[in-house]
Formats: C-alpha cells, sequence, structure tokens
C-alpha cells in the first residue's frame, strides 16, 4: 500500500485589540493550498480581557473564497457549535453557535466579524500570529 504525502498548514489567527472586556477569538486551522482546497478545519477559543469562562469550539469548519477586491484576496468563513453550561439552582447545558466572516489578504491577515451566541463582534481584526507550519500528512 502506497501513501501520497501532502503539506498541509498549520494556521493561527487572532482577533481584538486586548480592549478591557473585548471578545477575543483564536484559530488553530489546518489548510491545503497546494491541493486547491478551499476548506479549513481546526479548533477555535473565545476568551475576554476580564474574567470570564473561556469558549472551546472543539470544531471549527468553513471556507476560503477568492476575491477579486482591490484590499482583500479571499473571504474566510467559518463556523461551528459549542456547549454551554447554566450554571445556578436549575443547573443546564445548551448548544450553541459560532459564525465568523473575515476579508483577508495572502497572509492571511485582515478585518472582519463573529458571532457567538447572541453576541455579535463587528469589524474587528484578524492576524495571524504564527510563521507556517508546514505538516506531513498522509492521504
Amino acid at each position: 500500500m502506497s501513501e501520497n504525502i501532502f503539506p498541509v498548514t498549520q494556521l493561527v489567527l487572532t482577533t481584538g485589540s486586548r480592549m478591557r472586556g473585548e471578545a477575543r477569538l483564536q484559530l488553530t486551522l489546518l489548510h491545503n493550498p497546494e491541493l486547491g482546497q478551499t476548506t479549513v478545519v481546526g479548533i477555535g477559543f473565545i476568551t475576554q480581557a476580564i474574567l470570564a469562562p473561556a469558549i472551546e469550539i472543539p470544531i471549527v469548519s468553513g471556507q476560503v473564497v477568492p476575491l477579486e477586491a482591490p484590499n482583500a484576496e479571499r473571504v474566510l468563513r467559518v463556523e461551528g457549535s459549542y456547549v454551554r453550561d447554566w450554571p445556578g439552582t436549575q443547573p443546564g447545558q445548551s448548544q450553541e453557535h459560532f459564525y465568523g466572516t473575515f476579508l483577508i489578504d495572502k497572509q492571511w491577515n485582515g478585518r472582519g466579524t463573529f458571532s457567538y451566541g447572541k453576541h455579535v463582534v463587528h469589524d474587528v481584526l484578524i492576524e495571524r500570529i504564527v510563521p507556517d507550519n508546514t505538516l506531513q500528512a498522509a492521504a
């Protein structure tokens, strides 16, 4: 049995300016541009600059769509869901959804909006925070 090896790029992207109380999103995504792949998959975390429980989004998936715009090369659309715990006298859980849309350049930097649960964060910077990490994956 032969294996085909192809490079997979790991992307770590973050949003926000670390202002007090601001929600911050960190995405760790895998992408294979050499196969012309337009999909991404990974995990996400939403935190705040003040004490609040962090939100882990265990599966984030989405698409990278090319554009013909002067200041943006492509659109990154991602989504996922997470479980929210309800503490108190009647504890429970609910499933919440996460969505994000970002206009990005070739270096994965740009601006966009993301939402989680009933919250929407508009017009935030998104930037790549680590250099290219190419992993070898077997097909």
